[in-house]
């Protein structure tokens, strides 16, 4: 298979015509190429991870402009964060037969915090038009060797090519993990030997300030491998009804870091378990912590203890008391925002800060709950043979019934019944957390239907009219929907 080629900052004449791209007619832009390559080398003695990419994108139509504006993600974490260096890009346009050529202006690129350990560097291209080429190139440093970068090889528009090298030495071992349903038509992997420069420096006399400092120079000799990956001609992943995330279908490939392999060390095994991330949880001040913290509910809670002795109905109550206190937000996670009062005095919080304590209010009232992590839809399915906390945003409660059922329990949807998750958590399977063994995992399915029956008996009059009558009824999740319409039309719910 001959290897795609493109030279940076000079655009092949035949991507200007758009009669090259008629094989997805609904296509607002297609990727021309797409090239990243990750390496490693020594930052004095510790290794980094370097990842290039380079991009360039054909526009189709106006609804295609949103590709010009790219977003990086940067890991962050204490004093150490992802770099993103040597940003160039570059914007053609074909005017009066010959191509303009407008530089990105590297000023104009800003930082937005995402989360607590991720701000994202977003740019835009300029000038872009209908039939425009744009193409930009950046490199990402990183200290942080368990964040190797992913590789996407479909986006929601076609992709003509798509190539992805790694070279990874023999002191480090990753798993790789392929997902989706698009051939590769190049997969190589070669075994090569690497170079790298160790630098150490030593201070000569450590007790005298502004000491006289050493500095050696060793080339290390390592074995390595070198992989390659590459699609052509990979067609568009859009978003259809009742998917969860894109990202659950796209063809990639995953990296995680399992284990290291140091010159005259053997081998250590840095890969997380679910046994550790199962105690980090309940050890964690922002999650288990938050769970015997209520006492400012004991006496609103008292009377419910008292008049529902039947676990499934109490927990209806707590839930509805916890329902009346405090709204969900709209904000994801399993960790809460701050201590569980604020949330209450404040009557507004985040699905952990409504849930969490939801199951610690559960707790005070005598019911054994215990919290349930999981990824909704739009977060993706959680990879159970990669135990990362990051895989999961959210918490839900479960509460243990009789003859082996189990109740769980959410209190961000009003409109929703007891013991029925919103839609967004219906996502195959959650982890549960508890002290007593190493968690195991819970079965999302609901146990209701999205159930609309429609009973209809018209009649027919000579003149074409149709009289009668039609009787509508709404069960599980259907009704909940019919419920939220009811609401958004100003009507009471019954």
């Amino acid at each position: 298979m001959k290897v795609v080629e493109i030279k940076f900052g000079k655009p092949e004449p035949a991507d200007f015509d758009a009669k090259s791209f008629v094989a997805d007619s609904a296509a607002p832009a297609v990727v021309l190429y797409d090239y990243g390559a990750t390496r490693f080398r020594l930052n004095g003695s510790s290794f980094q991870l370097e990842s290039d990419r380079v991009t360039r994108i054909k526009i189709l139509k106006k609804s295609g402009y949103n590709v010009a504006t790219v977003e990086v993600p940067l890991y962050h974490r204490d004093r150490s964060e992802e770099k993103l260096v040597g940003l160039r890009g570059f914007t053609y346009n074909e005017v009066g037969g010959k191509v303009e050529k407008v530089k990105l202006e590297i000023a104009k690129a800003f930082t937005e915090e995402r989360t607590k350990n991720i701000r994202v560097r977003k740019f835009t291209l300029p000038n872009v038009r209908e039939g425009a080429i744009i193409e930009y190139a950046y490199t990402v440093t990183s200290d942080f060797l368990f964040n190797f970068q992913d590789w996407s090889f479909q986006r929601e528009i076609p992709t003509r090519w798509s190539e992805f090298q790694a070279v990874i030495p023999e002191y480090f071992d990753y798993k790789m993990l392929m997902q989706g349903y698009e051939p590769l038509v190049l997969q190589t992997r070669e075994d090569s030997q690497m170079q790298y420069n160790l630098h150490t420096e030593a201070s000569l006399d450590p007790s005298a300030a502004g000491g006289r400092v050493a500095s050696d120079n060793e080339l290390i000799v390592a074995k390595g491998t070198s992989y390659h990956w590459a699609m052509q001609n990979v067609p568009a992943l859009r978003d259809e009804p009742y998917m969860t995330t894109m990202r659950d279908y796209v063809a990639r490939i995953n990296f995680e870091l399992a284990g290291e392999r140091m010159p005259g060390q053997g081998y250590h095994n840095v890969a997380g378990n679910w046994e550790k991330i199962n105690m980090d949880l309940l050890n964690s001040d922002e999650f288990g912590g938050q769970l015997g913290h209520v006492g400012f509910l004991e006496a609103a809670l008292k009377p419910l203890v008292a008049q529902y002795p039947d676990p499934a109905a109490r927990a209806a109550a707590v839930r509805e008391l916890v329902l009346k206190s405090v709204k969900y937000d709209g904000t994801n996670g399993y960790s809460a925002s701050g201590p569980l009062k604020r949330s209450y005095d404040l009557h507004r919080g985040t699905a952990a800060d409504v849930n969490l304590l939801l199951i610690a209010a559960l707790r005070q009232a005598g019911l054994a709950v215990e919290p349930v992590i999981l990824s909704t839809r739009g977060h993706g399915r959680v990879n159970q043979n990669f135990p990362l906390l990051e895989q999961f945003n959210y918490v839900v409660g479960l509460l243990p019934l009789a003859d082996n059922q189990e109740l769980l329990l959410d209190a961000t949807e009003p409109l929703l019944p007891c013991g029925v998750l919103p839609t967004r958590c219906l996502n195959q399977t959650g982890r549960l957390v508890t002290k007593d063994v190493a968690g195991r995992w819970v079965n999302l399915a609901p146990a209701q239907r999205h159930s609309h029956y429609q009973d209809i008996k018209l009649t027919l009059d000579e003149q074409g009219n149709l009289t009668g009558k039609v009787h509508e009824e709404h069960g599980g999740y259907s009704g909940a929907a019919a419920r939220e319409k009811l609401q958004q039309l100003g009507r009471k719910n019954t």
